[in-house]
């Protein structure tokens, strides 16, 4: 009778253990890698930009460098270089081939716009909430209304009826467009397409 009792002691005692015991789980994998994605450069660099140039190593090459109307900038050791319609990465590349041609060890050049021409923008000012210049879609796309929008939408001091678009012309002349926008707005007309540049002015209301 005390070997059963024996016995039975020792099985609860192995069933306390084992369901005492702590349960180890799988080890949490570890976070999953974040890379970071560039944002798009696909409008390209345009006459105006303003282009801050590293070569690694290269101080006397490093510096910032404005696009001219030509398209081009005028780079140490290299002279006149065209980067007019190049995306950054392409510019990069060039300016590795060139350098390492005649110059440098297997270069590395790194370039950041440090301001973007205004051709790449569009402007709103006047009566709306957030007036400024806006980045023009690279895909080129925006009309009037999404402008406005961007801007934070009209003041309730805002003339709808009023409203101009500034536009220069190729031949260097100002181009003055005057769009319904409240028929626009209404769905009665189409909205008036912008290119890049455009200056639109949103007067104040007397009434």
């Amino acid at each position: 009778m005390n070997n059963v009792k024996q016995l039975g002691c020792v099985l609860i005692s192995l069933a306390v253990l084992f369901f005492a015991s702590p349960v180890y789980a799988d080890p949490p994998l570890p976070p999953s890698e974040e890379f970071y994605i560039p944002e798009s450069d696909s409008a390209g660099i345009s006459k105006g930009d303003i282009l801050d140039i590293k070569v690694y190593m290269e101080d006397d090459l490093s510096g910032e460098y404005t696009v001219l109307e030509d398209g081009t900038i005028s780079f140490p050791l290299l002279g006149i270089v065209v980067v007019e319609g190049l995306s950054k990465l392409e510019a990069e590349q060039m300016l590795e081939e060139l350098l390492e041609k005649d110059y440098l060890v297997e270069p590395h050049v790194n370039i950041i716009t440090k301001e973007v021409s205004a051709q790449k923008k569009v402007t709103i000012i006047g009566e709306v909430k957030e007036p400024g210049s806006y980045p023009f879609p690279a895909n080129g796309g925006l009309n009037l209304v999404e402008a406005i929008s961007m801007a934070g939408g009209f003041t309730r001091y805002a003339s709808t009826r009023g409203v101009r678009v500034i536009r220069a012309s190729r031949i260097s002349r100002k181009n003055v467009i005057t769009p319904d926008v409240n028929a626009i707005l209404n769905g009665k007309k189409k909205d008036l397409e912008l290119e890049p540049g455009d200056m639109i002015i949103v007067p104040e209301s007397f009434f």
